[in-house]
């Protein structure tokens, strides 16, 4: 085993003692979804295909809810909804 692979084992662990988890598509949130894991995703515009174009939620990522960044580039609103839920 890689000392790489050894780092995401612990990483899977930590994310696995939170109840919840805010930040970008990463390889965090690809492991707590793996897990279940609820996690708030920050996604800019356009959105990579797995967090689709619209809606606040991804088919791959059950449990995630997807906060956007407006089609104008601005960010604001995506972090005034997420802050409702932290």
């Amino acid at each position: 085993m890689s000392h790489v692979n050894a780092d995401i084992e612990d990483l899977l662990a930590i994310s696995g003692l939170l109840d919840t988890y805010a930040g970008v598509s990463n390889t965090k949130t690809h492991l707590r979804a793996a897990r279940g894991k609820v996690s708030d995703v920050i996604v800019p515009s356009p959105a990579e295909f797995r967090w689709m174009n619209e809606g606040d939620t991804s088919p791959w990522f059950p449990g995630c809810r997807v906060f956007r960044q407006s089609a104008d580039g601005a960010w604001p609103q995506a972090f005034e909804r997420l802050s409702m839920f932290l």
